[in-house]
Parts: structure tokens; C-alpha cells; sequence
């Protein structure tokens, strides 16, 4: 069983319904929660995690502007179980980390290659990881003070606890707003926005399309 968060702010609950619609066609139905007191990323993410635990063996926290591969669930915790290890699973594969899919030394079937942390951690776009990593992070995350950064977080978190950090290549996610931001600088192309994606699992990869 997974639970799902969707998470979102006021200001953007019409590319939210577009992004719901997105995740719910891959497969997942997820919670939305919205940050009506402007708490920021970070304390949303730590929310959402806690809106999460139930009695679920994995969790999946999503932003609100992306599109996800249709049907790419079922893909993602079968990759999880084949995987066999606790580890962040990151459907957004920014473009840099697709170039290093060709040298790293953790490659399986499919394309689920690790990344460097917390260099590599690039957007929190969608995320799934077995409860047990929830958990982990809520009793012990960095820096709880901070308001933005999910992803270097995560990464760092990731890189303190010797947690691997998984993306596929192509990746399972776009980013629709690549340019949105709660940072002054959004930061390069090439860690905000994927090479190629897939746009449907089902056949597998007959659908990839590059970004451009």
C-alpha cells in the first residue's frame, strides 16, 4: 500500500487540478494539502510526510506542477522491490543527472541509476520511499528552521545516513514550470528541467520524448 501527498499553495490550485489529474493517471490518489499560513517548502514536505503515515509500506510526495509518466506506479514499486534496498526514489530526472547515467556504477534494469548527494539532489518535483525512510527523516531532519530546498535536504539527509538516491533515466516526471521558484535564483536548466521523459510507461519507453 502507498500513501500520496500532493502538495500546493493558493495561488496555484488551477495547476494543481491539472497536476492531480497527471498523478492520478499514473496511478496514484493522492492527499492535497495546501499552505495556507506560507510555511514554505520544506516545513510542507515535513507535513506531508506526516499526512502520509498510516499502516502504508511506501510514500509518494508530489509538487504541483508537474506531469508524470501515465500508469508509472505499479512500475515504480516493482523497481523498489527488485531494488531491495531503503532508498529515495525521484521520478524527476533533471538533465545533468541523465548525463551521469552513463558512468555511474549502479545501473539496473530500466534505468534506475544512483546520484551523488547532496550535489546531485536536483528538485523535489516526485518523490516515493518506503515509510521507513519517513520516519527516519521526521525524527532526525537537517535543518528544520529552513523554509525552501526540499531536495538538498533530502540529499543531505540522504548523504549523513547513507541512504542511496535513486532517478531514472528517462525520467518519469516533467516539470511543467520549470522557472517557478521560492528561491530568488530557480537555478540551471539542467537541474530544473529533464532531458526526456517518458510520457507512458505502458509500452514501455515507446512513448519517450525529448524536452528539447
Amino acid at each position: 500500500m502507498i500513501d500520496s501527498v500532493l502538495m500546493t499553495v493558493p495561488d496555484r490550485l488551477d495547476e494543481c487540478r491539472r497536476t492531480l489529474e497527471s498523478v492520478r493517471n499514473a496511478g496514484f490518489d493522492p492527499t492535497v494539502i495546501i499552505d495556507v499560513d506560507g510555511a514554505g517548502p520544506y516545513p510542507m514536505f515535513r507535513r506531508a510526510l506526516l499526512a502520509a503515515l498510516s499502516n502504508a509500506s511506501h510514500v509518494a510526495v508530489f509538487q504541483d506542477d508537474i506531469r508524470l509518466s501515465t500508469g508509472c506506479r505499479d512500475y515504480v514499486l516493482q523497481s523498489m522491490e527488485e531494488v531491495g534496498v531503503l532508498g529515495v526514489f525521484s521520478l524527476f530526472t533533471s538533465g545533468r543527472n541523465h548525463t551521469e547515467a552513463v558512468t555511474s556504477r549502479f545501473v539496473w534494469r530500466m534505468g534506475w541509476h544512483a546520484v551523488r548527494m547532496p550535489t546531485r539532489a536536483d528538485g523535489a518535483q516526485a518523490y516515493v520511499f518506503p515509510v521507513e525512510f519517513a520516519r527516519l527523516f521526521l525524527e532526525v531532519a537537517p535543518h528544520p528552521e529552513r523554509r525552501a530546498q526540499v531536495d538538498h535536504w533530502v540529499g543531505v539527509f540522504c548523504r549523513d545516513h547513507s541512504i542511496p538516491y535513486f532517478v531514472h533515466v528517462p525520467s518519469l516526471c516533467l516539470h511543467a514550470l520549470p522557472h517557478h521558484s521560492t528561491l530568488a535564483d530557480a537555478g540551471t536548466r539542467e537541474c530544473r528541467q529533464c532531458r526526456s521523459w517518458v510520457v507512458s510507461v505502458d509500452p514501455w519507453f515507446e512513448e519517450a520524448v525529448d524536452d528539447g
